[in-house]
């Protein structure tokens, strides 16, 4: 998977992510390909970059993001 600038994305790797009306910072947990779109997209969320599992990296947005709406800032 390619990030919106066309940079390669990785799990553990450090993005912007656009989600509900602006950017965010988070951290790719892993990249999957989304059934129905059949596209492979990121699982990202804003919670402790070193801790992946959401119930105690005290997240507050995780999803699911497209390309388009991803720029890697540091490769994990």
């Amino acid at each position: 998977m390619l990030d919106r600038n066309g940079r390669p994305v990785q799990p553990r790797a450090t993005v912007r992510f656009y989600y509900f009306n602006r950017w965010r910072k988070g951290t790719v947990r892993d990249v999957v390909v989304d059934r129905v779109k059949k596209a492979e997209v990121a699982k990202v969320d804003d919670g402790a970059p070193e801790d992946a599992d959401i119930r105690t990296n005290n997240f507050r947005v995780a999803a699911f993001v497209a390309s388009d709406d991803l720029e890697v800032v540091h490769d994990g």
